[in-house]
């Protein structure tokens, strides 16, 4: 039985039982007085009524389960396929990168131009560092998904942050803080790419702020998330951006957002990325992954 069953049967069982109910009720007339079968007729009605609904109930619990299974089940594929996504766009690329470059490297050393070969094995330590890094992040990622999780699901944003900020200052030694409240509790898909914005701003101030302190400030107003992560580093001009800060692919996160990402930087006033995203709504597209973290 199905659910396009059960919505007929439900349709059809009041007529059903009030046709049951008269016919016990005169047929039990021939055996009993009237009153005892008005009696009798009405609790088979009742209990038959009972019974169907008990049923019914038992079938649709049982439906409900099977697509919370199926959810769950669909959940963990988005999820193999958003690490699929990483692995490819930033671990491959940074180790295809690294065996270019360590070709350069024995062509240099073959040469006898040591100043190329120093130059392709500080590429190459970058690319592993690059790559060490997105491993960590994607450990980080699935250590924070709860085992339960359902695409409907909804997080805060506050303890995780904390917890990256945390993690953060521990490896670099930079200060970090986190003011403001917590907005409302974030769809998943919302909340990770959120993280994955605020890991490349701070992946961005390890490797080129020079910076002693990030502050992170988070507020929730006009039906929007406002993040705000500011650094006291070397600053940089926005117009001469290179490649590797990775600013196109955070603006490209916030646009399936539904959201904006600006920059605002000068040279030797540090930095501050402004991050604005509707509290309302969902993701446009794939929240879970769909581009690179590293440019």
């Amino acid at each position: 039985m199905n659910l396009r069953a059960v919505r007929w049967i439900l349709a059809l069982l009041p007529a059903f039982m009030v046709g049951a109910f008269e016919w016990w009720r005169h047929t039990l007339y021939d055996f009993m007085p009237q009153w005892i079968g008005n009696s009798l007729a009405a609790g088979m009605a009742v209990a038959g009524s009972i019974l169907y609904y008990k049923a019914t109930w038992t079938l649709i619990e049982r439906l409900q389960a099977e697509v919370q299974a199926q959810r769950a089940r669909e959940q963990v594929l988005r999820e193999r396929e958003r690490i699929a996504r990483d692995l490819h766009d930033s671990i491959s690329q940074a180790l295809f990168f690294c065996n270019v470059e360590l070709q350069s490297l024995q062509r240099h050393l073959e040469a006898k131009d040591l100043d190329r070969a120093r130059r392709a094995a500080e590429e190459v330590r970058s690319g592993i560092a690059s790559a060490y890094e997105q491993v960590r992040h994607t450990i980080f990622d699935l250590r924070l998904m709860p085992e339960t999780a359902s695409p409907g699901d909804t997080a805060p944003l506050r303890p995780t942050l904390e917890a990256l900020l945390a993690e953060f200052s521990r490896q670099t030694g930079i200060a970090s803080s986190l003011e403001g409240k917590d907005p409302v509790p974030l769809p998943r898909g919302t909340l990770g790419e959120v993280l994955r914005i605020v890991r490349e701003t701070l992946w961005n101030v390890r490797k080129h702020a020079g910076a002693s302190r990030v502050t992170v400030v988070l507020e929730s107003r006009d039906g929007h998330l406002h993040l705000v992560l500011k650094d006291d580093g070397a600053g940089f001009d926005p117009s001469r951006v290179k490649p590797g800060f990775g600013i196109q692919t955070m603006k490209e996160r916030a646009s399936l957002l539904g959201g904006t990402l600006e920059v605002a930087s000068e040279p030797g006033r540090g930095t501050e990325v402004r991050l604005r995203v509707p509290l309302a709504g969902g993701v446009r597209g794939h929240a879970d992954g769909a581009h690179p973290d590293r440019r």
